[in-house]
C-alpha cells in the first residue's frame, strides 16, 4: 500500500492506553467516594478532571481514526488506479471508460452548469 499509518497507529495506541488509565482512575475515584467520607467539592473537581482528560484523549483518538481511514481510502484509490494503468498493454489515446471509473468517484452538475469532479483520492475539481 502507498500510505504508512504507523505514526497514527502509534499515537492511537498511546491514546487508547491513556483512556484505559483514566477510566481506571475514574473508577477508583468513584469507589473511594462511595466508601470514604470526603469533601464532595474536592471529589467533584477530581472526577471532572478525569472526565475532561478522558474526553480530550477520546476526541483526539476519533480525529486520528478518521484521518487513518481517509489515508487508507486514498491509498486504495491510488493502488486501484496504478493497477489499471499497469494492466494496459497499449497507449492511452482516447477516452477509456474503465480508467475513468477507477479515478472518478462522482461528478456533481451544479445549477450554473459547472461540474464538480470528486476523485477517489479525495481531490475535487470544479470546471
Amino acid at each position: 500500500m502507498l500510505t504508512d499509518t504507523t505514526e497514527i497507529d502509534t499515537e492511537m495506541q498511546e491514546l487508547q492506553r491513556e483512556m484505559e488509565v483514566v477510566s481506571e482512575l475514574t473508577r477508583k475515584c468513584i469507589e473511594e467516594n462511595s466508601t470514604t467520607v470526603q469533601d464532595q467539592t474536592e471529589y467533584a473537581t477530581r472526577y471532572n478532571g478525569y472526565v475532561e482528560r478522558y474526553e480530550r484523549a477520546k476526541t483526539r483518538f476519533d480525529e486520528l481514526a478518521t484521518k487513518r481511514e481517509e489515508k487508507l481510502k486514498k491509498a486504495k484509490a491510488i493502488d486501484r488506479f496504478i493497477q489499471t494503468i499497469e494492466s494496459r498493454t497499449d497507449l492511452l489515446t482516447e477516452f477509456d471508460a474503465s480508467l475513468w471509473l477507477t479515478i472518478v468517484e462522482n461528478v456533481t452538475v451544479m445549477n450554473d452548469g459547472k461540474m464538480r469532479f470528486h476523485f477517489f483520492d479525495g481531490t475535487e475539481v470544479t470546471v
